[in-house]
């Protein structure tokens, strides 16, 4: 429904490969849309493989082959190596890196994970943990934050509006989107470019 929507709204404006991934996505099998759905609602931007296990999904492995494909996600791409070592429990961390000695096993987590990033490159980090625990991001996390905003404004609403939609936790008024909210491509850019500055200026 949304993709739909920002897809037949708003063509002219879009970026060309947000554009192609929105093409890819409603082209995809159904194991494949329903995942991917799944990640725009969960916390990022890693996931490891053995956490997606929904029942709605038949075919995890398949269905992330199939994302991949339509480069939606990357698999075990290049991601900071203390996210990715954060995510990981203190036994695996042990188990994976060989750091077992009684020192490393009676510290707290954030000692060996110091200890492992000070030994080894962050590549080096990405692939050891590849092949004990693979892992996907969602590929250009930004067009996806493009999409919410074209479809929900900045009302407040996000991915989870239309979940608590449709399991009746919540009731919004209907009211139909019958154009667009920004009349051309620059009209766009300086309302993206306006909430770059609010960012900046909360920050400050």
């Amino acid at each position: 429904e949304v993709f739909d929507f920002v897809l037949t709204h708003y063509q002219s404006l879009l970026p060309t490969e947000l554009a192609r991934a929105l093409n890819q996505f409603l082209l995809a099998d159904d194991d494949a849309q329903r995942l991917f759905a799944r990640l725009l609602t969960r916390k990022g931007p890693i996931f490891f493989d053995h956490t997606l296990d929904y029942r709605e999904v038949s075919n995890a492995p398949k269905a992330l082959d199939n994302l991949a494909d339509r480069r939606l996600i990357l698999r075990c791409g290049p991601v900071p190596a203390d996210g990715l070592l954060s995510q990981l429990k203190k036994d695996d961390l042990l188990t994976l890196f060989s750091s077992s000695g009684p020192s490393q096993r009676a510290a707290p987590k954030d000692t060996v994970k110091n200890w492992i990033l000070g030994r080894y490159s962050d590549s080096r980090v990405c692939c050891m943990v590849a092949k004990y625990q693979p892992w996907c991001t969602v590929t250009e996390p930004s067009h996806w934050r493009l999409v919410q905003l074209l479809y929900f404004g900045s009302s407040g609403k996000d991915w989870s509006a239309h979940i608590r939609r449709d399991l009746g936790h919540v009731r919004y008024e209907s009211v139909e989107l019958t154009k667009s909210r920004f009349p051309d491509r620059d009209s766009l850019l300086s309302y993206l470019d306006e909430r770059e500055l609010q960012r900046r200026i909360y920050r400050l």
